[in-house]
């Protein structure tokens, strides 16, 4: 059986290293095309922090990952802009 995350995030970069990822609604579905107006409305630069503030989509089959002994999923993510 697979079953599929995914989501919508604000991200913070800084020199093309993500730095975080807010992710406001994910869910235990195909992702949406459609971006939030709210998440839209975060991006942008930061040029006191030397960040900026990305949009990031995301789809997972979490079925395959193993599961030992544990009820949380950490999923790392590695983003890298060229």
């Amino acid at each position: 059986m697979e079953t599929i995350a995914s989501g919508h995030a604000i991200t913070t970069m800084s020199g093309g290293i993500l730095l975080d990822a807010w992710f406001p609604a994910p869910t235990l579905s195909a992702l949406s095309s459609a971006i939030p107006a709210e998440l839209k409305a975060l991006v942008g630069s930061d040029s006191v922090r030397g960040v900026s503030r990305e949009i990031a989509s995301i789809e997972i089959d979490i079925s395959a990952l193993q599961l030992q002994h544990s009820m949380h999923i950490y999923v790392y993510i590695s983003y890298r802009i060229d």
